[in-house]
Protein backbone atom coordinates (compact mmCIF):
# COMPACT_ATOMS: atom_id res chain seq x y z
CA UNK A 1 0.00 0.00 0.00
CA UNK A 2 3.22 2.24 0.87
CA UNK A 3 4.56 1.63 -2.31
CA UNK A 4 1.21 1.94 -4.29
CA UNK A 5 0.56 5.51 -3.05
CA UNK A 6 4.05 6.96 -2.98
CA UNK A 7 3.63 6.49 -6.90
CA UNK A 8 0.18 8.02 -7.16
CA UNK A 9 2.01 10.79 -5.30
CA UNK A 10 4.82 11.18 -7.89
CA UNK A 11 1.74 10.89 -10.56
CA UNK A 12 -0.28 13.61 -8.91
CA UNK A 13 3.00 16.05 -8.65
CA UNK A 14 3.68 15.33 -12.41
CA UNK A 15 -0.36 15.60 -13.47
CA UNK A 16 -0.36 19.28 -11.38
CA UNK A 17 3.37 20.83 -12.74
CA UNK A 18 2.58 19.76 -16.42
CA UNK A 19 -1.24 21.08 -15.95
CA UNK A 20 -0.12 24.46 -14.18
CA UNK A 21 2.45 25.36 -17.07
CA UNK A 22 -0.47 23.97 -19.68
CA UNK A 23 -2.52 27.13 -18.27
CA UNK A 24 0.08 29.06 -17.60
CA UNK A 25 1.12 29.38 -21.17
CA UNK A 26 -2.59 29.64 -23.04
CA UNK A 27 -2.96 32.79 -20.79
CA UNK A 28 0.40 33.69 -21.84
CA UNK A 29 -0.74 32.95 -25.27
CA UNK A 30 -3.57 35.13 -25.32
CA UNK A 31 -1.99 37.96 -23.55
CA UNK A 32 -0.32 37.89 -26.75
CA UNK A 33 -2.55 37.38 -29.21
CA UNK A 34 -4.70 40.20 -27.57
CA UNK A 35 -1.58 42.64 -28.25
CA UNK A 36 -1.08 41.85 -31.25
CA UNK A 37 -4.70 42.40 -32.43
CA UNK A 38 -4.67 45.41 -31.10
CA UNK A 39 -1.76 46.87 -32.72
CA UNK A 40 0.30 47.95 -30.10
CA UNK A 41 3.88 46.21 -31.96
CA UNK A 42 5.92 43.19 -31.56
CA UNK A 43 8.17 44.19 -28.49
CA UNK A 44 4.65 44.74 -26.53
CA UNK A 45 4.03 41.32 -27.60
CA UNK A 46 7.39 40.00 -26.85
CA UNK A 47 7.47 41.47 -23.23
CA UNK A 48 4.59 38.89 -21.92
CA UNK A 49 6.76 36.25 -20.06
CA UNK A 50 6.15 33.16 -18.03
CA UNK A 51 7.98 31.93 -14.58
CA UNK A 52 7.38 28.52 -13.67
CA UNK A 53 7.83 26.99 -10.37
CA UNK A 54 9.52 24.65 -9.31
CA UNK A 55 11.74 25.41 -11.90
CA UNK A 56 14.09 23.25 -13.38
CA UNK A 57 13.42 20.56 -16.17
CA UNK A 58 11.77 17.34 -14.30
CA UNK A 59 10.81 18.96 -11.51
CA UNK A 60 7.17 18.34 -10.05
CA UNK A 61 5.29 19.32 -6.66
CA UNK A 62 1.76 19.75 -5.91
CA UNK A 63 2.24 23.52 -5.00
CA UNK A 64 2.93 24.41 -8.42
CA UNK A 65 2.65 27.78 -9.78
CA UNK A 66 3.43 29.85 -13.20
CA UNK A 67 2.91 33.03 -13.41
CA UNK A 68 2.37 35.25 -16.17
CA UNK A 69 3.55 38.84 -16.73
CA UNK A 70 4.66 41.90 -18.77
CA UNK A 71 7.90 43.27 -19.15
CA UNK A 72 6.02 46.30 -20.40
CA UNK A 73 3.87 46.53 -17.33
CA UNK A 74 3.02 50.62 -17.40
CA UNK A 75 2.13 50.25 -21.18
CA UNK A 76 -0.15 46.97 -20.22
CA UNK A 77 -1.49 49.17 -16.88
CA UNK A 78 -2.24 52.16 -19.07
CA UNK A 79 -4.37 49.93 -21.83
CA UNK A 80 -6.35 48.20 -18.94
CA UNK A 81 -7.65 51.09 -17.28
CA UNK A 82 -9.41 53.49 -20.13
CA UNK A 83 -6.31 55.77 -19.39
CA UNK A 84 -6.55 59.96 -20.46
CA UNK A 85 -3.36 60.79 -21.88
CA UNK A 86 -2.56 64.61 -21.56
CA UNK A 87 0.36 66.80 -22.68
CA UNK A 88 2.25 67.89 -19.41
CA UNK A 89 4.39 70.97 -21.15
CA UNK A 90 2.39 71.59 -24.02
CA UNK A 91 -1.42 72.87 -24.65
CA UNK A 92 -1.82 69.70 -26.86
CA UNK A 93 -0.71 66.66 -28.36
CA UNK A 94 0.78 66.29 -31.92
CA UNK A 95 -0.19 63.03 -33.28
CA UNK A 96 1.92 62.37 -36.35
CA UNK A 97 0.22 61.06 -39.58
CA UNK A 98 1.61 58.04 -41.49
CA UNK A 99 2.93 60.80 -44.31
CA UNK A 100 4.46 62.79 -41.49
CA UNK A 101 6.12 59.19 -40.11
CA UNK A 102 7.58 59.01 -43.71
CA UNK A 103 9.19 61.72 -44.09
CA UNK A 104 10.79 61.07 -40.09
CA UNK A 105 8.88 64.01 -38.60
CA UNK A 106 8.14 61.54 -35.52
CA UNK A 107 10.71 60.30 -33.08
CA UNK A 108 10.53 57.26 -30.24
CA UNK A 109 8.67 58.01 -27.17
CA UNK A 110 10.84 58.69 -23.64
CA UNK A 111 11.32 54.80 -22.18
CA UNK A 112 9.00 56.27 -19.00
CA UNK A 113 6.25 57.31 -21.39
CA UNK A 114 2.98 55.18 -20.96
CA UNK A 115 2.10 54.87 -24.15
CA UNK A 116 3.67 53.15 -26.51
CA UNK A 117 2.91 54.93 -29.86
CA UNK A 118 5.11 58.15 -31.28
CA UNK A 119 5.21 61.56 -30.26
CA UNK A 120 5.56 64.10 -32.64
CA UNK A 121 8.70 66.35 -32.01
CA UNK A 122 7.53 69.68 -33.97
CA UNK A 123 11.19 71.32 -33.04
CA UNK A 124 12.99 68.89 -34.98
CA UNK A 125 10.03 69.39 -37.82
CA UNK A 126 10.62 72.68 -38.24
CA UNK A 127 14.60 72.80 -38.30
CA UNK A 128 14.41 70.52 -41.21
CA UNK A 129 11.40 71.69 -43.29
CA UNK A 130 10.25 74.93 -42.19
CA UNK A 131 7.53 76.85 -40.20
CA UNK A 132 4.46 74.78 -39.64
CA UNK A 133 1.19 76.07 -39.69
CA UNK A 134 -2.10 74.76 -38.56
CA UNK A 135 -5.43 74.33 -40.57
CA UNK A 136 -8.56 73.97 -38.72
CA UNK A 137 -11.10 72.10 -40.54
CA UNK A 138 -15.26 71.72 -39.93
CA UNK A 139 -16.14 72.20 -36.30
CA UNK A 140 -15.93 68.95 -35.23
CA UNK A 141 -13.18 68.16 -36.69
CA UNK A 142 -9.48 68.31 -35.19
CA UNK A 143 -7.40 70.80 -36.26
CA UNK A 144 -4.23 69.67 -38.26
CA UNK A 145 -0.60 70.67 -38.48
CA UNK A 146 0.86 71.18 -41.83
CA UNK A 147 4.09 71.71 -43.75
CA UNK A 148 5.96 72.72 -47.13
CA UNK A 149 7.01 69.74 -48.55
CA UNK A 150 8.88 69.61 -52.04
CA UNK A 151 6.30 72.72 -52.46
CA UNK A 152 3.13 71.46 -51.47
CA UNK A 153 1.01 71.43 -48.36
CA UNK A 154 1.19 68.49 -46.68
CA UNK A 155 -0.50 67.40 -43.57
CA UNK A 156 1.81 66.07 -41.01
CA UNK A 157 -0.04 65.99 -37.52
CA UNK A 158 -3.37 65.61 -35.69
CA UNK A 159 -3.93 68.14 -33.02
CA UNK A 160 -5.58 66.72 -30.15
CA UNK A 161 -5.97 68.02 -26.43
CA UNK A 162 -5.99 64.30 -24.88
CA UNK A 163 -6.43 60.85 -26.08
CA UNK A 164 -8.52 58.18 -24.31
CA UNK A 165 -6.71 55.01 -23.97
CA UNK A 166 -8.72 52.17 -25.43
CA UNK A 167 -9.07 49.16 -23.02
CA UNK A 168 -7.39 46.40 -24.47
CA UNK A 169 -6.61 43.95 -21.66
CA UNK A 170 -8.91 42.34 -19.02
CA UNK A 171 -6.56 40.71 -16.81
CA UNK A 172 -9.13 39.40 -14.62
CA UNK A 173 -10.84 37.93 -17.35
CA UNK A 174 -7.60 35.85 -18.92
CA UNK A 175 -6.31 34.86 -15.11
CA UNK A 176 -9.75 33.75 -13.71
CA UNK A 177 -10.40 31.42 -17.55
CA UNK A 178 -7.38 29.65 -17.25
CA UNK A 179 -7.45 29.20 -13.68
CA UNK A 180 -10.82 27.75 -14.28
CA UNK A 181 -9.78 25.04 -16.49
CA UNK A 182 -6.90 24.78 -14.60
CA UNK A 183 -8.56 21.49 -11.97
CA UNK A 184 -9.68 19.72 -15.30
CA UNK A 185 -6.03 19.80 -16.78
CA UNK A 186 -5.21 18.19 -13.76
CA UNK A 187 -7.69 15.23 -13.35
CA UNK A 188 -7.19 14.77 -17.23
CA UNK A 189 -3.57 14.64 -16.87
CA UNK A 190 -3.99 12.34 -13.69
CA UNK A 191 -5.81 9.73 -15.46
CA UNK A 192 -4.14 9.81 -18.77
CA UNK A 193 -0.64 9.00 -16.82
CA UNK A 194 0.92 5.80 -16.72
CA UNK A 195 1.80 4.19 -13.68
CA UNK A 196 4.68 2.32 -12.49
CA UNK A 197 4.35 -1.26 -12.15
CA UNK A 198 4.85 -2.16 -8.20
CA UNK A 199 6.00 -5.27 -7.31
CA UNK A 200 5.72 -7.18 -3.65
CA UNK A 201 4.52 -10.36 -2.15
CA UNK A 202 1.04 -11.26 -2.56
CA UNK A 203 -1.26 -11.29 0.21
CA UNK A 204 -4.51 -13.50 0.31
CA UNK A 205 -7.25 -12.60 2.69
CA UNK A 206 -9.97 -14.83 3.63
Amino acid sequence: MRDTMAAELIVAEKATTSSVRKAGSNAQNEFRRVTRRAGLGQGVEKAWRKNDYPKGRGARSLGAASVVYSKASRIVNAFSANRIVRPRRQQALLIATAQGEKLGLATEAKRRAPIPQKIFDSETAEANYGPLFVVRGQPGELPMLFGTVDGLKTPLAFIVASVRLQRVYDLDRVANKWNSRLPGYIVSAFNRAERPRVTGPRVFLD
